[in-house]
């Protein structure tokens, strides 16, 4: 049987949506603000949406950190490309303002990224 036009997408994008939705760890493993900070010195991470998605999307990402206020759209970005490029997507419990002060800046911080080692 097939499905009207409209009910075909809106069926394909249910079923990304569940695939990429999985993705996602949901503070599976808790994450320290020490642990944050061992990464911010170590100059291997990249802070901010925009420089995540590119990153993301040129396959530079090992792990994928959003804030627990985190907002709706760009958490969906971000999950379906870590989901592209096979990036660990973790949230964290710290709030964007609070991870910002963690990390040592003057402005909040909803997404940041760990860099794969160089080879």
């Amino acid at each position: 049987m097939k499905l009207p036009i409209d009910l075909q997408d809106t069926a394909q994008d249910l079923v990304g949506h569940y695939i990429f939705e999985n993705k996602i760890s949901k503070m599976a493993k808790k994450i320290s603000s020490a642990d944050i900070k061992k990464m911010m010195k170590s100059g291997n991470v990249v802070v901010g949406t925009e420089k995540t998605m590119k990153s993301l999307k040129l396959g530079r990402i090992q792990k994928v950190f959003l804030s627990s206020n985190c907002p709706q759209k760009v958490e969906k970005d971000i999950n379906y490309y870590a989901g592209l490029v096979g990036a660990e997507a973790l949230k964290l419990e710290y709030p964007n303002d609070e991870l910002g002060i963690i990390c040592k800046k003057p402005f909040s911080i909803s997404v940041m990224a760990l860099l794969k080692a160089a080879k």
